[in-house]
């Protein structure tokens, strides 16, 4: 089995809109999130919003890693997290963030694929 450690996705959420920031490629790979940083870029505070999907769910508060939590202006949060994610015949995992202000966060997800 073969380990790729690398940036695994980057978003910039519209308002009230989740973006999908990584889904695991295919069956044959698992991945570990390791990291997840989330930066204000803009003046004022914004509410970040990031969600753990597990295969076939949508983002709710029964999934919420992050929920409306305040990101200070022009600021940055690291988040170290080690979760681990799978592609199954049924079911594909994915992380989605969101904010409640257009282009106010910008979203990084770090990892490791293993093939």
């Amino acid at each position: 089995m073969a380990t790729s450690y690398k940036i695994l996705g980057q978003g910039v959420p519209t308002t009230a809109t989740s973006t999908t920031l990584y889904t695991v490629p295919n069956t044959s790979t698992q991945t570990v999130i390791s990291t997840v940083t989330i930066c204000n870029t803009t003046g004022t505070a914004a509410g970040a919003y990031l969600y753990l999907i597990k295969g076939g769910a949508t983002a709710g508060t029964t999934n919420a890693l992050v929920y409306n939590s305040s990101i200070a202006a022009n600021s940055t949060v690291t988040l170290t997290l080690g979760l681990t994610l799978s592609n199954t015949s049924s079911t594909v995992d994915f992380i989605v963030g969101g904010t409640a202000t257009s282009g106010a966060l910008t979203f990084t997800v770090s990892g490791s694929e293993i093939v």
